[in-house]
Protein backbone atom coordinates (compact mmCIF):
# COMPACT_ATOMS: atom_id res chain seq x y z
CA UNK A 1 0.00 0.00 0.00
CA UNK A 2 0.98 3.39 -0.74
CA UNK A 3 1.57 6.24 2.02
CA UNK A 4 -1.39 8.50 2.70
CA UNK A 5 -0.49 11.30 0.61
CA UNK A 6 1.40 14.77 1.83
CA UNK A 7 -0.31 17.01 -0.37
CA UNK A 8 -1.98 18.75 2.37
CA UNK A 9 2.14 19.32 3.66
CA UNK A 10 3.46 20.92 0.56
CA UNK A 11 0.59 23.39 -0.22
CA UNK A 12 1.95 26.67 -0.87
CA UNK A 13 1.95 27.91 2.75
CA UNK A 14 2.82 25.79 5.71
CA UNK A 15 0.55 24.43 8.38
CA UNK A 16 0.98 26.36 11.43
CA UNK A 17 1.57 22.92 13.28
CA UNK A 18 4.45 22.83 11.22
CA UNK A 19 5.97 25.65 11.93
CA UNK A 20 5.14 25.08 15.38
CA UNK A 21 6.94 21.59 15.42
CA UNK A 22 10.31 23.44 13.45
CA UNK A 23 10.78 25.81 15.88
CA UNK A 24 9.98 23.34 19.17
CA UNK A 25 12.31 20.70 17.71
CA UNK A 26 9.60 17.97 17.00
CA UNK A 27 5.70 16.93 17.22
CA UNK A 28 5.92 15.81 20.78
CA UNK A 29 6.89 19.58 22.30
CA UNK A 30 4.39 21.09 19.96
CA UNK A 31 0.93 21.37 21.36
CA UNK A 32 -0.11 22.91 17.87
CA UNK A 33 -3.18 20.56 17.02
CA UNK A 34 -3.68 20.07 13.39
CA UNK A 35 -7.09 18.62 12.36
CA UNK A 36 -9.10 17.87 8.95
CA UNK A 37 -11.80 16.14 7.44
CA UNK A 38 -12.49 13.65 4.35
CA UNK A 39 -15.51 14.83 3.68
CA UNK A 40 -14.92 17.73 1.30
CA UNK A 41 -11.97 15.60 -0.65
CA UNK A 42 -14.03 11.85 -0.64
CA UNK A 43 -17.49 12.25 -0.19
CA UNK A 44 -19.65 14.88 1.04
CA UNK A 45 -21.54 12.38 3.48
CA UNK A 46 -18.33 10.47 4.74
CA UNK A 47 -17.84 12.33 8.55
CA UNK A 48 -14.67 10.78 9.23
CA UNK A 49 -11.65 13.32 10.26
CA UNK A 50 -7.99 13.11 11.53
CA UNK A 51 -6.24 14.72 13.94
CA UNK A 52 -2.38 14.95 14.16
CA UNK A 53 -1.17 15.99 17.44
CA UNK A 54 1.78 14.86 19.80
CA UNK A 55 1.13 11.35 21.17
CA UNK A 56 0.07 12.54 24.84
CA UNK A 57 -2.34 15.06 23.22
CA UNK A 58 -3.94 11.87 20.82
CA UNK A 59 -4.47 9.85 24.04
CA UNK A 60 -6.46 12.46 25.90
CA UNK A 61 -8.41 13.30 22.61
CA UNK A 62 -9.15 9.65 22.44
CA UNK A 63 -10.38 9.09 25.72
CA UNK A 64 -12.53 12.99 25.43
CA UNK A 65 -13.89 10.99 21.99
CA UNK A 66 -14.44 7.57 24.14
CA UNK A 67 -16.43 9.20 26.79
CA UNK A 68 -18.88 11.44 24.11
CA UNK A 69 -19.57 8.32 21.29
CA UNK A 70 -17.72 5.32 21.90
CA UNK A 71 -16.52 4.65 18.77
CA UNK A 72 -16.82 5.81 15.31
CA UNK A 73 -17.73 3.81 12.40
CA UNK A 74 -15.63 0.99 11.99
CA UNK A 75 -16.52 0.57 8.00
CA UNK A 76 -16.62 4.35 7.61
CA UNK A 77 -13.25 4.29 8.93
CA UNK A 78 -11.73 1.06 6.79
CA UNK A 79 -13.35 2.62 3.83
CA UNK A 80 -11.99 6.45 4.32
CA UNK A 81 -7.80 4.64 4.95
CA UNK A 82 -8.77 2.42 1.41
CA UNK A 83 -9.01 5.06 -0.86
CA UNK A 84 -6.78 7.88 0.92
CA UNK A 85 -4.26 5.56 0.33
CA UNK A 86 -4.99 3.92 -3.42
CA UNK A 87 -6.87 6.99 -5.23
CA UNK A 88 -6.62 10.36 -3.27
CA UNK A 89 -4.17 11.92 -5.00
CA UNK A 90 -6.02 11.40 -8.39
CA UNK A 91 -9.61 12.01 -6.72
CA UNK A 92 -8.66 15.13 -5.44
CA UNK A 93 -6.68 16.16 -9.16
CA UNK A 94 -10.19 15.21 -10.79
CA UNK A 95 -12.66 17.37 -7.68
CA UNK A 96 -10.36 20.37 -8.42
CA UNK A 97 -10.58 20.34 -12.00
CA UNK A 98 -14.66 20.15 -11.59
CA UNK A 99 -14.94 22.51 -8.60
CA UNK A 100 -12.70 25.04 -10.54
CA UNK A 101 -15.01 24.33 -13.66
CA UNK A 102 -17.85 25.43 -11.46
CA UNK A 103 -16.64 28.08 -9.39
CA UNK A 104 -15.76 29.78 -12.69
CA UNK A 105 -19.19 29.49 -13.98
CA UNK A 106 -20.66 30.84 -11.01
CA UNK A 107 -17.98 34.08 -10.95
CA UNK A 108 -18.83 34.73 -14.82
CA UNK A 109 -22.45 34.26 -13.55
CA UNK A 110 -22.20 36.85 -10.73
CA UNK A 111 -19.94 39.43 -12.97
CA UNK A 112 -22.81 39.21 -15.85
CA UNK A 113 -25.76 39.36 -13.18
CA UNK A 114 -25.45 41.09 -10.03
CA UNK A 115 -27.36 44.61 -9.66
CA UNK A 116 -24.04 47.65 -9.39
CA UNK A 117 -22.50 47.59 -5.36
CA UNK A 118 -23.23 43.95 -4.84
CA UNK A 119 -19.48 42.54 -4.61
CA UNK A 120 -18.38 38.89 -4.07
CA UNK A 121 -15.04 37.17 -3.59
CA UNK A 122 -12.67 35.33 -6.00
CA UNK A 123 -11.63 32.21 -4.18
CA UNK A 124 -8.66 30.52 -4.73
CA UNK A 125 -9.95 26.96 -3.82
CA UNK A 126 -12.72 25.90 -1.96
CA UNK A 127 -16.14 25.37 -2.26
CA UNK A 128 -17.97 28.57 -1.99
CA UNK A 129 -17.99 32.52 -3.05
CA UNK A 130 -18.58 34.95 -0.50
CA UNK A 131 -21.45 37.38 -1.71
CA UNK A 132 -21.60 41.12 -0.26
CA UNK A 133 -25.35 42.57 -0.43
CA UNK A 134 -26.22 46.37 0.31
CA UNK A 135 -25.41 47.34 3.90
CA UNK A 136 -29.08 47.62 4.64
CA UNK A 137 -30.35 44.42 3.65
CA UNK A 138 -30.78 41.60 5.84
CA UNK A 139 -29.19 37.93 4.15
CA UNK A 140 -31.93 35.91 5.99
CA UNK A 141 -34.50 37.99 5.06
CA UNK A 142 -33.44 37.76 1.36
CA UNK A 143 -33.56 34.41 1.95
CA UNK A 144 -36.84 33.99 2.64
CA UNK A 145 -37.64 35.74 -0.25
CA UNK A 146 -35.18 33.54 -2.17
CA UNK A 147 -37.08 30.36 -1.23
CA UNK A 148 -40.51 31.26 -1.75
CA UNK A 149 -40.49 33.08 -5.04
CA UNK A 150 -37.22 32.19 -7.10
CA UNK A 151 -36.57 28.56 -5.94
CA UNK A 152 -33.15 29.48 -4.98
CA UNK A 153 -31.14 28.97 -1.70
CA UNK A 154 -27.53 30.12 0.03
CA UNK A 155 -26.75 30.26 3.70
CA UNK A 156 -26.98 33.91 4.97
CA UNK A 157 -23.51 35.13 6.10
CA UNK A 158 -24.24 35.63 9.88
CA UNK A 159 -24.26 32.59 10.83
CA UNK A 160 -20.43 32.31 10.40
CA UNK A 161 -19.80 35.14 12.48
CA UNK A 162 -19.99 34.45 16.62
CA UNK A 163 -21.07 38.28 17.07
CA UNK A 164 -24.01 38.28 14.37
CA UNK A 165 -22.52 40.64 12.39
CA UNK A 166 -22.20 40.59 8.76
CA UNK A 167 -25.66 40.29 8.27
CA UNK A 168 -25.42 41.19 4.68
CA UNK A 169 -23.33 38.16 3.41
CA UNK A 170 -24.15 35.28 1.75
CA UNK A 171 -22.52 32.29 1.18
CA UNK A 172 -22.67 30.86 -2.49
CA UNK A 173 -21.61 26.89 -3.05
CA UNK A 174 -20.95 25.63 -6.22
CA UNK A 175 -20.23 22.03 -4.92
CA UNK A 176 -22.92 20.07 -5.94
CA UNK A 177 -24.47 22.13 -8.88
CA UNK A 178 -24.00 21.80 -12.55
CA UNK A 179 -22.75 24.82 -14.31
CA UNK A 180 -26.04 24.81 -16.23
CA UNK A 181 -27.89 25.26 -12.74
CA UNK A 182 -25.20 27.92 -11.49
CA UNK A 183 -25.84 29.87 -14.44
CA UNK A 184 -29.87 29.38 -13.64
CA UNK A 185 -29.18 30.21 -10.36
CA UNK A 186 -27.39 33.41 -10.56
CA UNK A 187 -30.09 34.87 -12.69
CA UNK A 188 -32.70 34.30 -9.84
CA UNK A 189 -30.17 35.86 -7.81
CA UNK A 190 -29.87 38.94 -9.79
CA UNK A 191 -33.20 39.32 -10.17
CA UNK A 192 -34.35 39.02 -6.69
CA UNK A 193 -31.59 41.28 -6.05
CA UNK A 194 -32.62 44.24 -8.23
CA UNK A 195 -36.56 43.75 -6.86
CA UNK A 196 -34.95 45.17 -3.55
Amino acid sequence: MRPISRCVLTARRSPLQALDIEAKGGIENSRVIYCGSFSKTLAPGLRVGWVCAAKDVIGRLVLMKQAADLHSPTLSQMATNFVAREIFDEHVAKIRAIYSSRRDAMLAALAREMPEGVTFTRPEGGMFVWVTIDPKLDAAEVLARAVADYRIAFVPGGAFYADGSRRNDMRLSYSCATNEQIDEGITRLGRLLRSF
